[in-house]
């Protein structure tokens, strides 16, 4: 059921440690950037769209699939 924000670091060290063995399996000093992102899917927060239209359903909620790229509140 995901991971809980006290185990990102347990994670990030696990899958970047998969990460570099299967990119080290490629080639022996292969090492690509990566950016690691976790997506919560259980919080409080809500969007609202400014317009509604075609960028919400027919109740009026957000679009599946739509991302926000910066922090939008405090988590506490």
């Amino acid at each position: 059921d995901g991971v809980s924000e006290g185990q990102f670091a347990q994670v990030l060290m696990y899958e970047m440690d998969a990460i570099r063995k299967a990119c080290a399996s490629l080639q022996e000093d292969y090492q690509p950037p990566v950016t690691f992102v976790v997506v919560q899917k259980r919080h409080h927060t809500r969007l609202f769209p400014e317009v509604h239209g075609k960028e919400t359903d027919k109740s009026g909620n957000i679009l599946p699939g739509t991302v926000v790229d910066t922090n939008i509140c405090h988590p506490t």
